[in-house]
């Protein structure tokens, strides 16, 4: 695993990046780091939660979909970055494996893209030949916004 930790105290900052092998046993990780991050910047838990649950979605996605066959792969890798500007906090998930369009009839499947964007302000999805990365964005805590979170 690859760590990088730089997220400030002030409003905008750099990001936070953490690098994990796309594989199913990492999603908990992910998740309780991303917590972690969250409640430096003074997320309330049920915002907090959303947050987290909405990028275990697209953290899932590209374990599950973007790297098929790759099980013992060592180069199947998700990242997860965090950031903030003056308003927004933005976690970005990115894959570099194979973009699979959205199907289009009924599958039984594909919930969570949908719930993304019920859980988050902003959900942009972007797929090619080279991977896919979705950016969340939402609305930062008044305090964090105001320049008084912690790290």
């Amino acid at each position: 695993m690859t760590a990088t930790h730089r997220v400030g105290a002030r409003p905008e900052s750099e990001p936070r990046r953490r690098v994990w092998p796309a594989e199913p046993r990492v999603l908990a990780t992910v998740r309780r780091v991303l917590l972690g991050w969250l409640a430096e910047l003074g997320f309330s838990d049920a915002v907090a939660q959303d947050l987290v649950l909405a990028t275990n979605e697209a953290a899932s996605n590209a374990v599950e979909h973007a790297y098929p066959g790759a099980e013992q792969d060592c180069s199947a890798i998700v990242t997860v970055s965090l950031w903030v500007d003056p308003r927004d906090v933005h976690i970005e998930v990115v894959d570099r494996g194979v973009w699979r369009p959205v199907p289009t009839g009924p599958t039984g499947r594909g919930r969570g893209i949908p719930l993304m964007h019920q859980l988050v302000r902003f959900v942009e999805i972007r797929g090619g030949a080279d991977g896919t990365t979705t950016l969340l964005r939402h609305p930062l805590p008044a305090t964090a916004a105001a320049g008084g979170a912690t790290s």
